[in-house]
């Protein structure tokens, strides 16, 4: 019986299958807009007129307040804009917000509404 007792403490200690790494978060590309945004000296109204993106949204990317957006596609279009303007990879940054969107659609389901 000690045996047995001793597979289970080990089988309990042994190290765990390594998982695989978690997405990103919305708020990490938000990071990185911010963070140009302020390295660049410049307000938010200023790229809501070099953008035509409304103050709101820019937050939101900003933010990662993605539900503030009617749909997962404003989201995506405005990620590559902002990012365009503030010199950023917009390639890069649509990728990783489609990334975002498909791992967490949940964010554009208004009550009441069915999908």
């Amino acid at each position: 019986m000690t045996h047995h007792g001793g597979d289970a403490v080990a089988y309990l200690t042994e190290p765990a299958a390594p998982q695989q790494a978690e997405p990103l978060k919305p708020y990490l590309i938000g990071a990185a807009f911010q963070a140009a945004r302020v390295a660049s000296s410049l307000s938010i109204e200023t790229f809501v007129e070099r953008t035509r993106i409304r103050a709101l949204y820019i937050e939101a990317l900003e933010t990662g307040a993605l539900e503030r957006f009617a749909a997962p596609i404003y989201a995506i279009g405005f990620t590559r804009s902002y990012a365009r303007a503030l010199g950023l990879d917009p390639v890069w940054a649509e990728s990783e917000m489609r990334h975002h969107v498909a791992a967490g659609t949940r964010a554009w389901r208004r009550p009441g509404l069915s999908r």
